[in-house]
């Protein structure tokens, strides 16, 4: 059994945005301040979770990703026009964790609009194959923003079948 620590993670729990908040944010929506999606800014904020931080999250886990650089494979290999669907799908029985903040990292790479479609919630428990997530966008996009938004929902979601 591998012994798990919630204090290498980036992430602050802040309880909701709002006057007082941890985040900082001193009105109900400064939050929204963030380059993200508003609809999925407020999803994060209801989680107790700073949309700020898991934006910087995100740029930090793709510019780690990609060197700095581009996906030279897939700029090399995909046309530029080209949509695809995703499915984010679960290796392993377990608890889910950070499906917002995976879509978050999407939400950096697409440069175009995209669509999710959740078909487990954070917290539900699923089973090796099960669907998490489908995502409809820029192939381009998707297969640049999937390793990392992938990494974090699997170390997410190990800490949450762990504890």
């Amino acid at each position: 059994m591998t012994n798990v620590s919630t204090d290498d993670l980036p992430l602050t729990p802040t309880g909701g945005c709002g006057d007082g908040c941890a985040c900082g944010a001193e009105g109900d929506e400064e939050y929204l301040e963030s380059g993200l999606d508003p609809a999925l800014a407020e999803l994060l904020a209801a989680a107790g979770l700073d949309p700020i931080e898991v934006e910087d999250v995100a740029n930090v886990a793709i510019q780690e990703d990609l060197d700095g650089g581009v996906d030279v494979t897939t700029v090399a290999t995909i046309p530029e026009e080209a949509v695809a669907t995703g499915d984010f799908t679960a290796r392993e029985a377990g608890v889910v964790a950070g499906l917002r903040v995976a879509e978050a990292v999407l939400s950096v790479v697409c440069t175009d609009e995209f669509e999710v479609e959740r078909h487990v919630e954070d917290g539900d428990r699923v089973e090796a194959g099960q669907k998490l997530l489908s995502v409809t966008t820029r192939t381009r996009d998707l297969l640049t923003a999937e390793r990392s938004a992938l990494n974090i929902l699997c170390r997410l979601s190990g800490i949450a079948t762990a504890t």
